[in-house]
């Protein structure tokens, strides 16, 4: 229990951080125009903080799709997906179902769809950032 709780502490740190430094990135005028027209905490909230606040969230994912994809070797070595498949990521359920089942079909699609997620979270920040750079 005290291990599971050391892991996900020393992998939530960054993202936790990143996020954490896109709240504090919000400009003040912007909250404080915000209440003085009136608006409630939680429209604060949902409509100018978590919107403000994405290319921080956007980079935190990114960054925890790429160490799900970089863990494949230790999960191999160690576990081989552990028990009932407790430590299967999408990297090694890719290699299982390609290289050892022979579903390549299954393989092809788990493929296309972090591919799909990869894609998704990381064109609205290039986006961003060029459309910043003009």
């Amino acid at each position: 229990m005290v291990a599971d709780l050391r892991g996900l502490l020393g992998r939530v740190g960054l993202p936790l951080m990143l996020c954490f430094a896109a709240v504090q990135g919000i400009p003040k005028t912007v909250l404080e125009a915000a209440y003085m027209d009136g608006a409630k905490p939680m429209s604060i909230m949902r409509h100018i903080m978590v919107p403000l606040s994405m290319p921080g969230v956007r980079v935190a994912i990114f960054i925890n799709l790429l160490g799900a994809l970089r863990a494949f070797d230790i999960i191999y070595v160690m576990t081989g997906g552990g028990p009932v498949r407790a430590t299967e990521t999408v990297g090694y359920f890719m290699y299982r179902e390609s290289m050892t089942q022979f579903k390549l079909g299954y393989g092809a699609a788990a493929t296309v769809v972090l591919l799909v997620a990869v894609l998704v979270v990381s064109i609205p920040a290039i986006i961003q950032r060029t459309a910043g750079a003009k």
